[in-house]
């Protein structure tokens, strides 16, 4: 089960770093153990040339209560060429 796990993650990575080299003002896109915990529905949206802003939410159902989670994150790039960090 492990080995499974594992394996999800690569593929979700793998293919996060794909998209992400392909530039759009709008992003929507599900995020797996980011920033909100265990999942995430994300909408990211490119400001300026070097300032994009994130917001998402997370709802997880529990035993007794609905856990939520909404990260906010502002991010800065920077570029070397056409390349950006």
């Amino acid at each position: 089960m492990n080995y499974v796990k594992k394996t999800i993650l690569i593929l979700f990575v793998s293919y996060t770093l794909t998209v992400a080299q392909q530039v759009k003002p709008n992003n929507i896109f599900l995020e797996v153990f980011g920033n909100a915990g265990a999942y995430s529905i994300n909408y990211d949206r490119i400001l300026w040339r070097n300032i994009s802003a994130r917001g998402g939410v997370m709802l997880l159902p529990s035993d007794s209560k609905l856990i939520t989670s909404v990260p906010l994150l502002m991010n800065y790039r920077f570029y070397i060429g056409n390349n950006y960090l």
